[in-house]
């Protein structure tokens, strides 16, 4: 990837031109803003920067000229994230019968675990926008911040600096943070270490300290709509639904041009039959179906789903059918409408927009559903003919 290929950010990208063209390199930088803006891809980004060959040739850079040239066999190597100078920690599942004497923090993982961080490392290396999410990993451990103190003794090519991105660094455990802090406080020479985050709040204050942090904008629906595009040839209107839909999260977005996420859609109209009918049961069931497996990522999309829905309820209602970006649902949008003329759609939309920035603060799912519930009841069914 080149900076070309990073969503929006533009005023990160230039903070950072600046701070490698003036030579001010810090010894770690901690980069956070919510979930999906790139982080992590800038990161790697900024790793490679710091490893091509082209740019290591030039002794005074401009702040423009700070790009890799991704042709050099160093940019090659980062854009698949397999260069020895770089490395990616993140939260790994705890081997059996793991020991503090273990060399790696996979050595006691079973082979289905090894596949399964093999696989998450791929689908990062074709898309650094992809967040790593390993089955029962939970915490970032000690075993893993030993790890990056052998490698970081190891020696370097004159001129290149490792770099190591401590991804999601909030999982952190206190007995990694604290051996982490040590690396920090007596930082090797020519190492770079890049923490991302999205809870900030959640990290040592003294590890926050030590870096340089640098916050991350969300990323505007017109830029997702670009990437969407450009990175995976999407037409103009799903672009924009799923835009629309990802909350500023490129990373919600990429997960909804997956066909289960299509059918979710499609399943919105239905959802809302039910939790508006009088049938109690019916509602609970559509209710525990829907928190079955707990993704919060996956019910915050539905949720909104189901905001844009409303929003295009609120359209047609002020006779501007041209702008809904649920165009192909038009007929069941206006039959709603028929049978929803008093309906507080502002209020509405207002209870979606809090219960889906609810569960970002961990409130209890259940909560949050039956509470949205009686608030859409009570905003939609004024007068209605269901």
């Amino acid at each position: 990837m080149s900076w070309n290929n990073i969503l929006g950010q533009n005023r990160v990208k230039s903070i950072l031109q600046n701070i490698i063209a003036n030579k001010r390199l810090p010894n770690a930088f901690l980069f956070y803003g919510n979930e999906g803006v790139g982080k992590d891809a800038v990161a790697i980004e900024l790793a490679k920067i710091l490893n091509c060959s082209k740019l290591n040739n030039k002794e005074i850079l401009l702040p423009s000229e700070v790009k890799a040239c991704d042709e050099c066999i160093n940019c090659v190597k980062f854009n698949q994230l397999q260069h020895p100078n770089f490395k990616i920690v993140f939260a790994l599942p705890r081997g059996k019968n793991e020991s503090d004497n273990d060399s790696s923090p996979i050595d006691k993982l079973s082979s289905s675990e090894i596949e399964e961080i093999k696989s998450e490392l791929e689908q990062k290396s074709k898309n650094h926008y992809h967040r790593i999410n390993i089955t029962g990993a939970r915490e970032i451990r000690i075993i893993s911040i030993r790890e990056i103190k052998k490698m970081s003794s190891l020696t370097i090519t004159e001129g290149f600096y490792k770099v190591f991105l401590i991804s999601n660094a909030d999982e952190l455990n206190n007995e990694a943070s604290n051996s982490f802090l040590k690396i920090l406080e007596e930082p090797p020479e020519r190492t770079i270490f890049i923490l991302t985050t999205s809870r900030k709040e959640n990290l040592l204050p003294t590890i926050v300290s030590r870096c340089q942090d640098i916050f991350f904008d969300d990323l505007s629906p017109e830029d997702i709509e670009i990437g969407l595009k450009k990175f995976y040839n999407l037409e103009d209107k799903k672009a924009k639904l799923f835009s629309q839909l990802s909350g500023g999260n490129f990373s919600r977005a990429i997960k909804l041009t997956d066909d289960s996420f299509i059918e979710m859609r499609n399943n919105v109209v239905t959802f809302l039959r039910v939790i508006l009918s009088n049938k109690f049961k019916n509602i609970f069931e559509e209710i525990d179906k829907l928190l079955e497996n707990k993704d919060k990522v996956v019910i915050q999309i539905f949720l909104s789903m189901i905001l844009l829905w409303l929003r295009d309820l609120l359209l047609i209602k002020e006779n501007l059918k041209e702008k809904i970006l649920n165009i192909d649902q038009t007929e069941a949008l206006e039959s709603f409408n028929n049978k929803l003329p008093n309906a507080d759609l502002y209020s509405s939309i207002d209870s979606l927009e809090e219960a889906i920035r609810l569960i970002d603060q961990n409130v209890n799912l259940q909560i949050i559903f039956y509470n949205l519930i009686i608030q859409l009841r009570k905003q939609i069914l004024k007068q209605s003919k269901f």
